[in-house]
């Protein structure tokens, strides 16, 4: 019968298949190390190409977290009553108000605290 798979015939001889001496090609030394091991010096290529995001961090060890508040613009304000609730919120913008609201949340623009205080109104930080 025909026989029909190839046979390889490069490796069949050799021990180290290319490798040199039979010590090589065995542990984490010829990979270049185990882990991150080298990211800053021989797999910096590696490092560049697929894992910028690291290199890029700046805020290392303990730094400050700030809080930033969402921003609600006071023409966005509508009121059936005389009372709006925003916890959470800071209110910003300068809008004119028609009446006189009583505006509670947590924080406030200085242009957004003079329309409603010039409406008659009160600002008030919960």
């Amino acid at each position: 019968m025909v026989r029909r798979v190839r046979r390889k015939r490069k490796y069949l001889g050799g021990r180290s298949h290319g490798g040199g001496n039979a010590k090589n090609r065995r542990g984490k030394g010829s990979k270049g190390g185990v882990g991150n091991a080298g990211k800053r010096k021989h797999k910096w290529f590696h490092t560049i190409k697929f894992e910028l995001d690291a290199i890029k961090k700046k805020n290392k060890g303990f730094y400050k977290r700030k809080h930033v508040l969402p921003v609600l613009k006071l023409s966005e304000v509508s009121v059936s009553e005389g009372e709006f609730n925003a916890t959470g919120f800071k209110v910003i913008g300068r809008f004119e108000l028609k009446k006189p609201i009583v505006v509670k949340a947590s924080g406030f623009s200085e242009n957004a605290r003079k329309s409603i205080e010039s409406a008659g109104g009160k600002a008030v930080v919960v």
